[in-house]
C-alpha cells in the first residue's frame, strides 16, 4: 500500500485537536464528531503507510454523514411488500362487520342495475351503502398511519423494514436509536399516505432512492429522514 492513499471512511482522532473523534468520509473530514471511545469494533491498526486509526467494516456504497450504510432500493421494496401483506390480513378482519352491513343494499343495487334504465349511484341513501363504505375508507386510513406512524416512532422501524434488517432515521445522524420523535414520525407517515395516492408522483417518489445521493424519497425529504441498514 503507497504511503499517500488515503485511509478508509472511519471515525479518527480529530485533527483540528479537539478531545472528541471526527469522522473522514474517504476523501475529505466531515463536520461530524462523537465522543471518543474504544469499542472491540474500533480497534486501533499499524503496519500501514498512514496512521493508524479505528477499524471499520467497509460498506461499498453510500453512508449517512456519520458512516452508516443506506438501506438498499431492494430492501426497501421488499419491506413495503411485507407491510402490505400486514396491512391488508389487518383491514380484511377489521373490515369485515362493514362488507356485512354492505351485503344486502349492494344486492339491491345490482338488482336495480339490470331493471333501471338509469343506472342509479350505489350511494344513494336507499341502499344504505354510502355509511359503510365511508366507514371502510376511514378505518383503512387510520389504520395505515396508526401502524406506520407508531412502528417509527418507537421502533424506527415497520416490521416489514425490521424483517429486511432497515430502519428510519434522522437525516445525516445513522446511530440515531430508539425511534423518531412523535412530529417526525407523524410527519413521514402523512407525507408517504398523501404522496402515494398522487398518480405519477407517488411512483417517482418510490424510484427516488435509485438516484438521490442521500436515498432519498418525497416523505424522506419532507420529514427529513433516511433509511439505513440495521444489520
Amino acid at each position: 500500500m503507497s504511503e499517500n492513499q488515503n485511509p478508509p471512511m472511519g471515525w479518527y482522532p480529530d485533527p483540528a485537536g479537539s478531545t472528541q473523534e471526527r469522522y473522514w468520509d474517504g476523501d475529505s473530514w466531515t463536520n461530524n464528531l462523537r465522543p471518543t471511545y474504544v469499542s472491540q469494533q474500533d480497534q486501533p491498526q499499524t503496519g500501514y503507510g498512514y496512521t493508524s486509526y479505528p477499524q471499520v467494516a467497509a460498506t461499498g456504497g453510500p453512508t449517512t454523514a456519520d458512516g452508516v450504510p443506506l438501506a438498499g432500493w431492494w430492501s426497501r421494496v421488499g419491506a413495503s411488500i411485507i407491510d402490505g401483506f400486514i396491512l391488508g390480513f389487518a383491514l380484511n378482519i377489521l373490515l369485515i362487520p362493514f362488507s356485512m352491513g354492505m351485503g344486502p343494499g349492494f344486492a339491491r343495487w345490482l338488482e336495480d342495475v339490470d331493471t333501471s334504465l338509469n343506472t342509479p349511484s350505489p350511494l344513494d341513501p336507499q341502499y344504505g351503502i354510502a355509511g359503510p363504505f365511508v366507514a371502510m375508507t376511514l378505518v383503512s386510513v387510520l389504520l395505515s398511519f396508526a401502524y406506520g406512524f407508531l412502528m417509527l416512532r418507537f421502533k424506527g422501524a415497520t416490521l416489514g423494514q425490521m424483517a429486511l434488517g432497515i430502519g428510519v432515521v434522522p437525516t445525516d445522524n445513522g446511530r440515531a436509536t430508539g425511534g423518531l420523535t412523535w412530529g417526525k414520525a407523524a410527519l413521514r407517515q402523512c407525507a408517504y399516505l398523501i404522496i402515494g395516492q398522487i398518480p405519477i408522483v407517488g411512483l417517482v417518489s418510490y424510484l427516488m432512492p435509485l438516484w438521490t445521493q442521500k436515498r432519498q424519497t418525497f416523505h424522506d425529504m419532507i420529514a427529513q429522514t433516511q433509511m439505513v441498514r440495521t444489520r
